[in-house]
């Protein structure tokens, strides 16, 4: 059974059930019918017997008129004797014989048996007014009642294997027709296996039951492979060009410092130079290795009860020194005594990334506002610059990887990579944060945050 395909296997259950159906309701039917045949015949017999009795007329002592009896009334023959059994009128069925007939017993159904054929008799009394009477006896054949049975039995014996025949055909045609839309997801899916193309999709149309959900749902779920994948393409792409530039870089200086004669002066700056990108690629590594763990579910949070005020100002104050060196001022306005429950390396990470970046896309003398305060049990803040601001189209692209609203500066020295925000929307989901940007170009933006207080 198991090297049989679904289609065959639910169309063999599907005859066999339906098969076993049919017989259990034709044999429901045979009882009950059969039932029901003998009890109209016993009604019929008595029913005649009952008319006999009222149709004979008493006119005297030793005198009855039966003119009126009907003595074959619709398969029943009827007997009409005296009190002492002797025939006076009637006629028995041919093959039955007097001496087979069984005695007279008022009021009872009585079976007996002439040669093969069964039969039915009853008997009834009638009086009359001077003390005599006669009895009258109905006989109806009982088996050409079931004869009648016999042949539909029959009839229905030749007509099933037929009916089933007709069910597996019916069977086959209706699974055939219910799994076609199988069918063509199975087609769909070698085609995308040998072909690599992601971009197939199964497309059933025209129904909504559970086969028609499961190929929109493995279309759903070729649409995020599709662009998992994609994902994965550009940041493989975009990772090997941050770190092309780097190394090319060091390449170059490496060889300018081997293969010139040059002063202690000039092998100092080569080196700070190289120095410098290697910082960049190390960092740049870093995070990378950082972002794939964490896509992986491998990165473990150490949770303790920090005081994200303290946190947030050290950090404030640190960065302040590399503010200087574009004349920015960083103020702050942050509440004290407010708690956070979070990993305390990932949260200095993501304010560093955060204030950072508004160092790098802010302008010169420029200001930077550190905000914190406590509203209903939240931690709220934001980190907000008078830079360049971000246009609103490149808004809600600032969180993918590699993405750089000012492409020209990409390659400034700065450090920037493009990574930093990916950083921070990671690390703000995996504490159970929200954050979200605002910006207007050239007026500067707005990084808003929040987290649980405790």
């Amino acid at each position: 059974m198991k090297k049989l395909s679904i289609k065959a296997r639910v169309t063999l259950w599907y005859s066999f059930l339906m098969a076993a159906l049919t017989v259990a309701v034709m044999y429901i039917i045979f009882i009950a019918g059969g039932q029901q045949i003998s009890e109209s015949v016993r009604l019929q017999l008595q029913s005649a017997v009952s008319e006999a009795i009222e149709d004979i007329e008493y006119e005297g002592p030793g005198w009855i008129n039966t003119s009126d009896v009907s003595y074959y009334d619709d398969g029943v023959y009827v007997l009409v004797y005296d009190a002492d059994g002797y025939y006076i009128q009637g006629q028995l069925p041919s093959k039955v014989q007097a001496e087979q007939t069984p005695n007279f017993y008022d009021g009872n159904i009585q079976e007996f048996s002439a040669g093969q054929s069964s039969y039915l008799s009853l008997d009834a009394w009638r009086s009359f007014p001077d003390g005599s009477g006669v009895w009258v006896r109905g006989i109806v054949s009982q088996t050409y009642a079931d004869s009648g049975l016999k042949i539909v039995v029959n009839i229905a014996l030749i007509a099933l294997p037929l009916f089933i025949v007709l069910i597996i055909i019916g069977g086959y045609i209706i699974t055939k027709r219910a799994f076609r839309p199988v069918q063509k997801i199975r087609k769909t899916a070698e085609e995308i296996a040998d072909s690599n193309d992601l971009s197939r999709r199964i497309g059933l149309k025209g129904g909504n039951d559970e086969i028609y959900q499961l190929g929109y749902t493995f279309d759903k779920m070729l649409d995020r492979i599709e662009s998992s994948f994609e994902r994965e393409k550009q940041f493989t792409s975009d990772a090997s060009h941050e770190l092309r530039t780097p190394i090319a870089v060091i390449s170059a200086q490496a060889e300018y410092a081997l293969n010139n004669d040059i002063s202690c002066e000039e092998q100092k700056e080569t080196l700070k130079t190289i120095l410098s990108q290697s910082r960049k690629m190390s960092s740049l590594v870093s995070q990378l290795l950082t972002l794939s763990r964490a896509d992986r579910g491998a990165v473990k949070l150490n949770y303790e009860k920090i005081d994200l005020s303290e946190l947030l100002s050290l950090i404030a104050e640190e960065e302040q020194d590399r503010a200087d060196s574009k004349g920015i001022v960083i103020t702050q306005c942050i509440q004290p005594g407010i708690y956070v429950r979070a990993d305390e390396t990932l949260l200095m990470r993501c304010f560093i990334n955060l204030i950072e970046n508004a160092i790098v896309y802010g302008k010169e003398n420029g200001h930077i506002w550190v905000y914190l305060t406590l509203e209903n049990g939240k931690a709220s803040g934001y980190v907000r610059d008078d830079g360049m601001g971000i246009a609103a189209k490149d808004l809600p692209k600032i969180w993918e990887r590699f993405y750089q609203a000012d492409p020209s500066r990409s390659d400034t020295g700065d450090g920037n990579s493009g990574l930093g925000l990916a950083m921070v929307r990671w690390i703000v989901n995996a504490h159970g944060g929200r954050i979200y940007a605002e910006s207007t170009l050239g007026e500067g933006s707005t990084f808003y945050f929040e987290f649980d207080a405790v």
